[in-house]
């Protein structure tokens, strides 16, 4: 499984890089139980996020959302395979998102199993995330993977 932090340095654009952070601190790992779990962050989405998950069987992105219609902390999970541009929950990058989704589908190249978890900015998108909402993304994260392997290898379950 590959977990990828989305976001830049800047505000709450951060999120996903901080989860990943916190996954990869000291003992994190064996508490998530995330152990064999590849992590990685990037500054933005694009052709780089496809390059970064083509080869996983399952992946789950995380990512800081821009959505008018859920207040600030809401937490949001969603099949990667079904997101559509418009479909209500933009990640802060804009576009870039659903756009590289769409265009690893219509290459074939996305993981079997390809999860985005992500947390409303609420309109305040220059303040930072805080520690709790960290760890709230944090344990959408993780329930997503155990719901995985409960699931026993349906893509997508």
């Amino acid at each position: 499984m590959h977990i990828v932090g989305i976001g830049s340095p800047f505000g709450f654009d951060q999120l996903g890089w901080l989860v990943i952070e916190r996954i990869r601190g000291d003992g994190a790992r064996r508490l998530f139980g995330l152990g064999d779990a590849e992590l990685s962050a990037l500054d933005r989405p694009g052709a780089g996020l496809l390059a970064a998950i083509g080869d996983s069987h399952a992946a789950i992105l995380v990512d800081a959302i821009e959505d008018d219609a859920l207040r600030r902390g809401t937490v949001v999970c969603l099949d990667g395979h079904r997101l559509q541009h418009g479909s209500g929950h933009a990640s802060s990058h804009g576009l870039g998102l659903a756009e590289a989704l769409a265009l690893g589908r219509a290459l074939d190249g996305l993981p079997a199993r390809l999860a985005v978890v992500g947390m409303a900015a609420g309109g305040e998108g220059s303040r930072a995330p805080s520690v709790a909402e960290v760890e709230q993304v944090c344990a959408a994260v993780v329930e997503t993977a155990r719901c995985w392997q409960m699931s026993g290898g349906a893509p997508n379950g």
